[in-house]
């Protein structure tokens, strides 16, 4: 299923984003049910401290090659940036 598919670019995703040093937490997930699984292949959350950790890692070196190894196994890709408390 998709999960077995995804779990190798959930690895690399987690291990190439949570290794830039502007980013502050990384959690990558899989579909948990069918109907999920229909829809998505991988989720993930990225936290930074600040806008400015934002805007540097969109144009960090190492981020530009995983959206590139992205692009190459990607349909669809959705992204927001949202505050949360802590």
């Amino acid at each position: 299923g998709v999960q077995t598919c995804a779990l190798p670019i959930s690895e690399r995703t987690r291990k190439d984003i949570s290794a830039l040093p502007m980013v502050s937490g990384v959690s990558v997930g899989v579909p948990a049910d069918e109907v999920s699984e229909q829809s998505w292949d991988i989720s993930v959350i990225v936290r930074f401290d600040s806008l400015e950790d934002i805007e540097a890692y969109t144009v960090h070196a190492d981020h530009r090659a995983y959206v590139v190894f992205m692009d190459e196994r990607i349909e669809c890709k959705k992204a927001w940036n949202f505050r949360t408390e802590r």
